[in-house]
């Protein structure tokens, strides 16, 4: 992430994940170990989302990570999201299936600003790939997963855990 996407002066993210999960670790550390401002949000307040985005802007929150069903839940809270939470530039998606329709709707909602849909399997308690959701991805049967992060190699097997060739899609089981 630091590499991918830099820390920039004046960023503020959050901690709102429950600390069972494995996204609250980069909510901590990453800025942390950066010296970015992280501020903690409480369940009550991400459990309710005009609470939340009141939050995200008044504390001009720059990233997020949060799961597609909270995403969800922010789009469906009301219109003119991006001007209610202008500096909210950097939407990671983690810890369930990005739907194409969801990624339509963020980027309509939100055009200027970035979101990436992050894999990391339970087997795994990590995140291992990463893709930027774009406009192709409007038109595709589903979201990609995108690439091995940083130190992390990927391999697609099939349902007799034989290695996929390159070039051949991988898929959920």
């Amino acid at each position: 992430m630091w590499q991918a996407y830099p820390f920039q002066p004046g960023e503020v993210c959050c901690q709102k994940t429950n600390l069972g999960f494995v996204d609250s670790v980069w909510e901590i550390f990453g800025p942390l170990l950066a010296g970015v401002p992280n501020v903690i949000i409480p369940p009550e307040v991400v459990q309710d989302p005009e609470e939340l985005l009141r939050t995200l802007a008044h504390e001009e929150v720059t990233r997020i990570v949060l799961v597609p069903s909270l995403l969800r839940s922010l789009l469906d809270h009301g219109p003119n999201l991006a001007q209610r939470i202008p500096r909210l530039e950097l939407w990671s998606s983690s810890g369930e299936v990005l739907s194409v329709e969801l990624a339509k709707r963020f980027l309509a909602a939100f055009p200027e600003a970035t979101l990436l849909n992050i894999y990391g399997s339970s087997e795994v308690a990590a995140d291992v790939t990463c893709h930027l959701v774009c406009e192709a991805d409007q038109t595709a049967g589903s979201v990609a997963i995108g690439k091995p992060i940083s130190n992390t190699q990927v391999y697609l097997v099939d349902e007799y855990s034989n290695p996929v060739p390159l070039g051949f899609a991988g898929r959920f089981w």
